[in-house]
């Protein structure tokens, strides 16, 4: 299949806030975490489904925006030159305060940049996913119509710097008690790595590049790419 999605753990153990309030039997989602454990999830999905990506920030550690765009960049031309299709994800978990009290909004959105550009396709087929499976958990989904699609748009670096269709999910929000419940369970990890894969999926349909996987493909192909992709983020 010649598609690659380049995935983005958003923020690091490091960064500072990008937590939840306590509840009150003491437990705190934090959100370098959240994020890491369902790209993981999602990580596994795509291997199943013999769709190629790389996970372009490995570290546990907040990595510089500026280093994030560099990698996305970097894999996005190696796979224009061998006739791929790639598409950038970050992957964060959404908050309306300072992590020190609850507040009242809640769902799951994407982003993209301003404008019309090649990343609204890509993120109303997550939006379309979302749309679908979040209603039969109880969870909110979020949307901004006022240009005729679901994702809302703000010009972040690493959507605006990457030379790629690149969208920003945001799961929930880590400061509405509802969500943050929810965000400290495994199902969250499932269902949101679920969205992601089948909107990913519906997108490479869209494009015309979708392929069966084979056994084979499925069973061989990630554990030696992603050895590699670790070993050229480390070094870069």
């Amino acid at each position: 299949m010649k598609f690659v999605v380049l995935l983005d753990n958003g923020h690091g153990s490091n960064t500072a806030g990008k937590r939840s309030p306590k509840l009150s039997d003491g437990r705190q989602l934090l959100e370098y975490k959240w994020c890491r454990d369902t790209v993981a999830v999602l990580a596994k999905k795509l291997d199943k489904l013999g769709i190629e990506y790389k996970i372009i920030t490995p570290e546990l550690s907040d990595t510089p925006l500026s280093t994030r765009v560099s990698r996305a960049n970097k894999y996005a031309a190696e796979a224009k030159k061998e006739g791929k299709t790639a598409v950038f994800i970050s992957v964060h978990v959404n908050a309306l305060g300072m992590g020190d009290k609850w507040m009242n909004a809640e769902g799951w959105s994407t982003w993209t940049t301003k404008g019309v550009t090649k990343a609204d396709a890509f993120a109303q087929c997550l939006c379309d996913e979302a749309k679908e499976m979040l209603p039969k958990h109880n969870l909110h989904f979020r949307s901004d119509r006022s240009d005729g699609d679901d994702d809302y748009e703000a010009n972040y670096y690493v959507l605006s710097n990457t030379n790629c269709p690149a969208t920003l999910s945001e799961n929930f929000f880590m400061d509405n008690e509802k969500d943050c419940k929810f965000l400290l369970t495994p199902e969250s990890n499932e269902i949101c790595a679920e969205i992601h894969a089948r909107g990913i999926v519906k997108y490479i349909k869209s494009l015309g590049l979708w392929e069966e996987p084979s056994l084979v493909q499925t069973a061989v192909m990630s554990p030696v790419h992603n050895i590699v992709n670790f070993i050229k983020c480390k070094l870069s």
